[in-house]
């Protein structure tokens, strides 16, 4: 047998209830919260005060659609009469955070994993820039456990890549949006001074020391390598 909770009842259909909560024999506990097909019901968590405006949801909805299935936990965000869908967990088994996530855990082994199993078409992680970008925010970081010394970023609006450590040395690979250069790394020195590999649209390379401007030798598409030392030599081609 088993233990049923039940409201309603009226005229309408004959006086007979409709079960909310059941209580199996088996000790499966069933909660009714969707009043018929494709529409949405919840479970509300509140307080025991009398107060009725601030509270959470779990939402449910179920669908012969599969996307359209979703389970929602919807928390109190200070505005009364008001939640946030935290997380959504939806029939295809995609999970959609609205907020942060972070992941904390002492282990001795990697905390997170991500893996493809489809051999075919493996796609793995990916990070979406901002639509029109401001440039040079950290679209992706490592860093030390404060949060205080970067390991690695990729800038948003560039894309640059920058590869660093607990010194102010620095490697860059950089893709500019303007001038001539198509391609560049940049090696920061610790302290002042910067050296570059820089690719140029007609297919030269360039290297330089102290800015991109002081290029010290170019090497042409067709071969030939131009070595430049300032204005006290001239310029001399091999």
């Amino acid at each position: 047998s088993s233990l049923v909770f039940s409201t309603g009842g009226n005229s309408g259909n004959s006086y007979v209830p409709t079960p909310k909560l059941t209580i199996s024999s088996g000790g499966t506990i069933s909660l009714n919260v969707m009043s018929t097909f494709d529409v949405e019901g919840y479970v509300k968590m509140g307080r025991s005060d009398g107060n009725t405006s601030r509270y959470n949801q779990i939402k449910n909805k179920v669908s012969s659609t599969q996307a359209d299935n979703f389970m929602k936990l919807s928390v109190h965000n200070g505005t009364e009469n008001s939640t946030t869908d935290a997380l959504t967990l939806s029939g295809t088994g995609d999970a959609t955070f609205i907020g942060k996530l972070s992941v904390s855990k002492s282990s001795t082994d990697f905390i997170a994993e991500f893996q493809n199993t489809n051999g075919t078409n493996p796609y793995g992680v990916r990070v979406i820039d901002a639509v029109s970008p401001a440039n040079n925010y950290p679209l992706f970081s490592v860093s030390n456990s404060g949060g205080t010394t970067e390991y690695f970023r990729v800038n948003s609006g560039t894309g640059d890549a920058i590869f660093s450590g607990s010194s102010d040395a620095s490697v860059q690979i950089g893709n500019p949006s303007s001038g001539d250069l198509n391609a560049y790394l940049k090696l920061k020195a610790n302290g002042t001074g910067n050296a570059y590999v820089n690719s140029i649209g007609s297919g030269s390379l360039i290297l330089g020391a102290n800015g991109a401007a002081s290029n010290h030798l170019s090497i042409s598409s067709g071969g030939l390598a131009t070595f430049n030392n300032g204005t006290s030599l001239p310029l001399l081609q091999l």
